[in-house]
């Protein structure tokens, strides 16, 4: 049986900060290309925006941070690949102001595409469905909309 692999792109340019799981979380320095792009080829399924405050687990208790806000745009793909959706986050401020997307919902993109930009330096986080190859390990440069970050097995 034929198999087809599918790769998965960075969706902005960064450092790979951690991968756990099927999460890759992206560093977005100031100094970086901030454009966003679509890791793979699809239909923009989704775009959901979130403002909300910091909340971080630590043991079984979760703290909120009245300080630090954090937003997240989460674009999530119809494509051949299941369960595959990235969010761009942003900290400090509103979401609104600092992430601008040139896509809408139903639109096709073609993987490498610049669909987005984020204003000031932020992260971003891919969620790559399981069973997929993770490619990249932390502490590695990536180009936005280039390098592969994981491949997935059709």
């Amino acid at each position: 049986m034929a198999y087809m692999i599918t790769k998965i792109l960075a969706p902005t340019f960064g450092i790979v900060e951690s991968v756990v799981d099927e999460i890759i979380c992206i560093y977005i320095d100031v100094s970086d290309n901030h454009s966003i792009y679509a890791p793979i080829d699809g239909i923009v399924s989704e775009i959901k925006t979130f403002d909300g405050l910091v909340s971080e687990r630590k043991g079984n208790t979760i703290f909120t941070s009245q300080k630090n806000r954090r937003g997240h745009v989460r674009f999530s793909i119809d494509s051949r690949i299941p369960r595959l959706y990235f969010r761009v986050e942003v900290g400090k401020g509103y979401v609104t102001d600092r992430i601008r997307y040139w896509v809408s919902v139903g639109d096709l993109i073609n993987a490498g595409q610049i669909i987005g930009e984020i204003i000031l330096g932020s992260r971003s986080m891919i969620h790559v469905p399981a069973g997929s190859e993770v490619l990249v390990n932390k502490g590695r440069d990536l180009i936005g909309g280039e390098t592969p970050i994981a491949s997935y097995k059709e």
